[in-house]
This record gives C-alpha cells, structure tokens and sequence, in this order.
C-alpha cells in the first residue's frame, strides 16, 4: 500500500509540470535547465522519500568543506530539515530532504523540492562549495 501511494504522490507531482513520472523502479531523476539534477528516490522500506541532488565528488572534500558541511547540518534554521551526507553509489555528497510517508502529498513534494531547490542555489551563490 504504501509504495502504491508513493508511486500516486509522485505521478501527482509530475503533473504539475506536466511531466510523466514513473517511480515503480524506486527512483526517479529530473533535471532542470541549470543541469542540476534531482533525485526523487523511494527509501527502502517504502516508508517515505527521499529528495536529493549532487554537490560535487566526495574525493575533493577536505577536512574544511567537511567541517563547513556539519556545521551547515546543525543550522536548524537554514536548513529546515535538509542535510548533507555522502552518497556512496556515487562518490559524491549530497544534499538531502526526507519526506515521511505519513505526511506525503504532492504538494508537500513540491513545496520541499522548491525549498531544496533554493537552499541549493543560495548555497551556491555564496560559495559554500
């Protein structure tokens, strides 16, 4: 049932942007006009999903981004709810936003996508990475 709903969420969320997504392989990418790509991914036990997107390879972090990353993590505030971590498929870290099963609409998807979206962005600008 609840991997069913997921599956609902998402295909909701893909049409407000008219756009068909299919996520019954767990996980779906979309890539916006910046090249960025986001990662719309099921978590294992079908409880939730997970939001994410690609800040750079792990192998370039030193002990400073690394320590910028975890003092980011505990800025409650500014991140509301995302956090940094290390994708291990891909070498790379990331920016992550869970979304609980219990509270899952595609507007809440939506409205967390945008949110990471500008957390992202502003990062950027200011040259966090």
């Amino acid at each position: 049932m609840s991997y069913q709903y997921i599956q609902t969420v998402v295909s909701e969320f893909g049409t407000l942007f008219s756009l068909d997504l299919d996520i019954s392989h767990g996980a779906v990418c979309l890539q916006r006009s910046d090249d960025s790509r986001w990662y719309l991914e099921i978590i294992d036990d079908a409880m939730g999903l997970i939001i994410h997107t690609d800040i750079g390879p792990s192998h370039d972090l030193t002990y400073d981004n690394i320590s910028k990353l975890m003092e980011l993590n505990s800025n409650l505030p500014l991140m509301k709810g995302a956090w940094f971590g290390i994708h291990e498929e891909t070498a790379s870290y990331r920016l992550f936003q869970k979304i609980a099963l219990a509270e899952m609409s595609s507007n809440l998807l939506d409205n967390e996508t945008k949110k990471l979206i500008s957390l992202r962005n502003m990062l950027m600008e200011e040259n966090y990475f």
